[in-house]
């Protein structure tokens, strides 16, 4: 049975630790990295560092996945209706970047998609809203295949995503081989879970986010305060045959405080960790 990738999320920012794509990268395919997710903001600063960067990764035999844009303005409330053309230019942007360097994997090319979220919105409204995102995603033949997210709860907003059963509800909506579930780990420790999902559920997920949480709350951290139980929970993903990619997906600013030699130990032994559980 074919192993999963063990991704990194990065950015062009990391960089600023060694100034050098090797030497940032090299230490963390050491510890058993093989892939790299990127996160996609045509209104990010470093917007026009991401294509050479994804280019150095792909010519250093890093598999590259991705993470459609969702921080403000980027919400696809309102595509099942009047705001589908607004949201299509909007992401437009991104997934083309996307379509274009996914030629280039050796593999399945993942992209990240969160669901719908709005105050003034119904439950049943994102849900459409949802579902027509992703048909038109799917109707434009990109060669990606598309991973909807869980994601925390949001007090202010509802959202698509904080709950397993919306997520397999449009999954099995769309009825497509090439859209499945990101899991992320930390999210659903947020969500109040204590178990991981069913085996029904497992199946489903092509994609997964690991990070730690630290003790006020806060997620996106390396694995080093113990409170995202990923080797319990990974062990039966794997044993349900998932190939897909393992992404630590880490918050840069939340290890700022240290040096770059720290910060570095503390992401390849976080990998280093996550391939012992996959199997690397």
């Amino acid at each position: 049975m074919k192993s999963p990738q063990l991704g990194f999320s990065f950015h062009p920012k990391w960089l600023s630790l060694t100034g050098s794509v090797e030497a940032f990268l090299r230490p963390l395919q050491e510890a058993g990295m093989t892939a790299v997710e990127f996160t996609l903001h045509p209104t990010d600063s470093d917007w026009e560092a991401f294509p050479p960067l994804i280019v150095q990764c792909q010519r250093m035999g890093l598999h590259c996945h991705f993470h459609a844009p969702y921080l403000e303005p980027y919400n696809i409330a309102g595509f099942g209706g009047e705001g589908r053309e607004r949201i299509e230019a909007l992401y437009r942007p991104a997934i083309i970047l996307a379509e274009r360097f996914a030629a280039y994997n050796g593999g399945p090319t993942t992209l990240v998609v969160h669901g719908a979220r709005a105050a003034d919105r119904s439950h049943g409204q994102l849900l459409q809203d949802t579902v027509a995102f992703l048909e038109w995603l799917l109707s434009r033949n990109t060669g990606l295949q598309i991973a909807l997210e869980n994601l925390p709860c949001n007090h202010t907003l509802i959202k698509i995503g904080t709950s397993r059963q919306d997520l397999m509800d449009i999954i099995e909506t769309v009825a497509s081989s090439d859209v499945g579930m990101c899991w992320d780990l930390g999210h659903d420790v947020l969500l109040g879970a204590t178990t991981p999902p069913n085996k029904a559920c497992l199946r489903r997920v092509i994609h997964v986010h690991v990070h730690d949480i630290n003790p006020m709350g806060i997620d996106h951290h390396p694995l080093i305060y113990g409170l995202v139980p990923y080797r319990s929970w990974l062990q039966p993903l794997v044993c349900e045959g998932f190939n897909g990619c393992v992404t630590l997906e880490v918050n840069g600013q939340h290890v700022g405080y240290a040096r770059a030699e720290r910060i570095e130990e503390m992401l390849a032994s976080s990998l280093h960790r996550l391939a012992e559980v996959i199997g690397r």
